[in-house]
């Protein structure tokens, strides 16, 4: 059976698609009166159907997981293939109701962006704001000691350049409802000694951290690396290693509302450069509440003492901070 994943054909194509019958007995696609396609429903799980809607449990994300690894090891049955099919959708639905997208902000700012430049006729290539880094990240800090992990959160902003390390979203736009995350790589579940150790944690938005939950996932810091990780101007991320693709479903990051949101803030950030520069450097910046971390004093110590003078508060004083990044 040949598989075509919708999501990246032209979106003609895609409607037209969804918006075929979904009946038992399947639909015949026809062109001069002979068939030439036959779409039918996907087969039953083999569990059993899965709930579209309801409440997502830790038992149906271990059970996605599940699927997903089995997908990357060794392929999965057609059954198995439509359970996960599920599975993904009911976790998308459970994210977007728990940590919602500002959507309708971003719609709002974008409209405004084009009226601005509505005048405008110049050929410009967009400016992208979701670009990964070139190599694995290395950590400039090495703060120890602190009871609660949350004490960390200076140190990580910093760590991170102040965004989500899985999807790239900026403080700076400030829209998020919740905050940011202190995520475990790993699991404090399946890790506990390593619960306060700086080293397993991450910076991630809220949406990301409650995608993940307690699984076990790629290190976005080796695997989420340009050239072979990517955006494009639809808000589609891609990834041409293998751990990328499956941090990628894990995750849901190219869920349909998550390749909106990126598609219009790639489309706000590129009409704010045409016409409304002092936005534009706004959104690309770094925010103004820079940690100085020299002025705290980890209680185990820090054993990367140097990465202090190259935080983004001792590069504003020193006036080597760009502008945007």
């Amino acid at each position: 059976m040949t598989h075509v994943n919708l999501d990246t054909q032209p979106e003609v194509v895609r409607q037209f698609v969804l918006a075929l019958s979904a009946a038992p007995e399947g639909t015949v696609l026809e062109s001069g009166g002979r068939p030439v396609a036959c779409i039918i429903a996907p087969p039953m799980p083999a569990n059993g159907p899965v709930e579209r809607v309801g409440e997502w449990t830790e038992e149906k994300n271990r059970r996605r997981c599940e699927l997903i690894d089995r997908k990357y090891d060794h392929g999965l049955t057609s059954p198995e293939e439509a359970e996960l099919a599920l599975l993904q959708d009911a976790m998308y639905r459970h994210v977007d109701r728990v940590a919602p997208l500002p959507l309708e902000a971003a719609r709002n700012l974008h409209q405004e962006l084009l009226e601005k430049v509505s005048r405008a006729r110049r050929k410009q290539h967009m400016t992208l704001p979701f670009i990964y880094p070139p190599v694995p990240h290395v950590r400039r800090h090495g703060p120890r000691g602190y009871a609660d992990h949350e004490s960390y959160r200076p140190w990580l902003r910093d760590e991170f350049a102040f965004r989500c390390v899985y999807r790239l979203v900026r403080e700076i736009w400030g829209l998020f409802k919740g905050v940011y995350a202190l995520d475990h790589f790993l699991a404090v579940s399946a890790r506990p000694d390593l619960a306060q150790e700086y080293d397993n944690l991450l910076y991630a938005c809220v949406s990301c951290n409650l995608s993940k939950g307690s699984q076990q996932t790629p290190d976005p810091l080796s695997c989420l690396i340009d050239p072979d990780v990517f955006v494009t101007d639809d808000g589609t991320i891609h990834a041409n290693n293998l751990e990328g693709r499956k941090l990628l479903d894990l995750l849901g990051l190219n869920r349909p509302r998550l390749r909106e949101f990126r598609a219009m803030w790639i489309r706000i950030v590129h009409l704010a450069k045409l016409a409304d520069p002092e936005l534009f450097h706004h959104l690309m910046g770094f925010p103004a509440d820079l940690p100085d971390l020299s002025a705290l004093a980890p209680p185990g110590a820090n054993t990367r003492p140097d990465g202090i003078t190259q935080s983004h508060f001792a590069r504003r004083q020193r006036g080597e901070l760009p502008e945007i990044y």
